[in-house]
């Protein structure tokens, strides 16, 4: 029988290594997040958009350095609203996972920009999340909903 925090680690979808979310363009002023989430969810561009953990996500040893590992429960990084945030040009978003067993289970958002921090949301401006088949999907919320599916 496994033991509760072997549960909790199996039950665990994913482990976000890096969040990057910019403007297109190759200059760092237009980077308005970066979360390499190597200790602590503080922005590392200009706009200090820094976030706040919520629920019990562990820092593990990632590619590089540390990175994150969430339970597809009640786990996730809240960055406030922000001006810089709200994106009505080109962007770029970019995050670094390793997905885990819940993966498809359910729909799973990686990154995404919503009106609120609650949990299990599906209004949201932009997003990168998987399907409940687990195909990674980007979507954008133009009047309707538009998307793009993944491999």
């Amino acid at each position: 029988m496994m033991s509760q925090k072997l549960r909790r680690r199996v039950n665990k979808w994913i482990m976000l290594a890096c969040v990057l979310l910019c403007l297109a363009g190759p200059s760092q002023a237009d980077l308005v997040l970066y979360l390499p989430l190597d200790g602590d969810a503080m922005d590392q561009s200009s706009y200090n958009n820094h976030g706040t953990a919520e629920g019990d996500p562990e820092y593990v040893a990632g590619m590089l350095d540390l990175g994150m590992m969430f339970d597809a429960s009640d786990d996730q990084i809240v960055v406030p609203s922000s001006e810089s945030l709200d994106i009505t040009d080109t962007i770029t978003m970019s995050a670094w996972i390793k997905p885990g067993p819940n993966l498809t289970a359910d729909w799973r958002t990686v990154l995404g920009k919503s009106p609120s921090s609650v949990l299990g949301q599906n209004e949201f401006s932009y997003d990168i999340r998987t399907d409940n088949s687990g195909t990674i999907r980007y979507s954008l919320y133009i009047g309707s909903w538009q998307f793009v599916l993944g491999p």
